[in-house]
């Protein structure tokens, strides 16, 4: 009997319905959209704190506010010709299970993060997941997109269109197709969802979360920039465990090896003969080729994150944006399915390995509870 419960349980993900705090559409212009810009990733906890107080202060002034009625939401994002479609829900952390973290988290960022919601007791985006293949979410809603949506704008190039779902008949066909869904992989929002974890507060047992198929989101390695000098010697000491080469021709013919670019646009191409689908490859980047060989002991101080889809030949703009910044690792991406078998093994990931595509800009879907 208790097995069967198990199974039960770990069977069934239960979307919620919920109301969310919204802009009006004529809101989205480019003067308010900056407003809410978190992209550059060394004043990440300040600016997520910035973006809490802004909006607390649009819902006191009644300039965002909430729905009149609990809703499901789907969203489309469109780029580049590609649409992805999301379920926006509500989950009980209860539910916790179905949750299949595949990054660890850094202890301080995520004290802070906890702080923050304790003293705003608000979601400013959903946490993004996805699930392993199966039907896709855009044939579930097929027949809500075929409809005008609620709000649609343009913002940082992304085509954003949402739909207020609260017809109970659509609500609960929504909700019974995606009750067979076994697991959600975090794609975005690992420090959110531990938060809500090791929050003592009631009210964050119930999260907002953002549901699309595997098949349509895009995984890309999370790049790294270094912040200050690093050591002399670095040639020497890649060279006694890896294949260092540097690059004169085609950027394209290096694919599948680490690139190094340095601020003075050398540009070099590192073969760990490693399989570059296993976690091993960020573990030799973090531990062997920062650490040891460039010489940074201060990790979390000055090595920084990048989008996964930055372009090599922008690396002048990142020089810019982060000053004081001497070198830039560019890691070769994993694929889904590769990603997905990993996960099923238990292995973790280092912190901000990931990147995934699209993202959900904050401020768009807000929950304050």
């Amino acid at each position: 009997m208790l097995h069967h419960k198990q199974q039960e349980k770990k069977r069934k993900m239960r979307i919620n319905t919920f109301r969310a705090i919204r802009f009006e559409q004529n809101y989205w212009q480019e003067q308010n959209i900056l407003k809410l810009n978190n992209f550059d990733t060394r004043t990440k906890v300040p600016k997520t704190y910035d973006i809490m107080n802004f909006l607390n202060q649009q819902i006191a002034n009644g300039i965002a506010k909430i729905d009149g009625v609990a809703s499901l939401y789907v969203l489309r994002l469109t780029a580049q010709d590609k649409g992805v479609v999301f379920v926006v829900g509500e989950v009980n952390y209860d539910d916790k299970i179905i949750f299949c973290v595949n990054e660890d988290v850094h202890d301080e960022k995520l004290k802070i993060y906890k702080n923050i919601f304790n003293q705003f007791k608000m979601q400013i985006t959903p946490i993004l997941t996805f699930y392993k293949s199966g039907r896709s979410v855009s044939s579930t809603v097929k027949d809500v997109t075929l409809l005008p949506p609620t709000l649609s704008a343009h913002i940082s190039g992304v085509f954003y269109e949402l739909w207020q779902i609260h017809d109970p008949l659509i609500v609960e066909r929504i909700k019974h197709s995606l009750a067979e869904v076994e697991k959600l992989y975090v794609a975005d929002g690992h420090h959110r969802l531990s938060m809500f974890n090791s929050s003592i507060s009631k009210v964050s047992a119930k999260i907002i979360v953002s549901i699309t198929d595997s098949d349509s989101v895009i995984l890309k390695s999370c790049h790294r920039v270094i912040v200050g000098e690093i050591q002399k010697g670095w040639r020497e000491d890649i060279q006694s465990y890896a294949t260092l080469e540097k690059i004169r021709d085609d950027i394209t013919l290096h694919n599948g090896k680490i690139l190094l670019v340095l601020k003075n646009n050398e540009k070099y191409a590192i073969n760990l003969n490693l399989d570059v689908e296993n976690t091993e490859l960020y573990d030799a980047v973090k531990n062997k080729i920062i650490h040891n060989s460039l010489g940074v002991s201060d990790y979390d101080g000055r090595v920084f994150p990048l989008p996964g889809t930055l372009d090599i030949n922008n690396s002048q703009q990142i020089f810019n944006l982060y000053k004081g910044s001497s070198a830039i690792i560019f890691i070769p991406d994993i694929t889904i399915s590769n990603f997905l078998k990993m996960m099923e093994t238990g292995e973790k990931l280092p912190p901000t390995s990931t990147w995934f595509e699209p993202k959900i800009i904050d401020g768009f879907i807000v929950r304050k509870f």
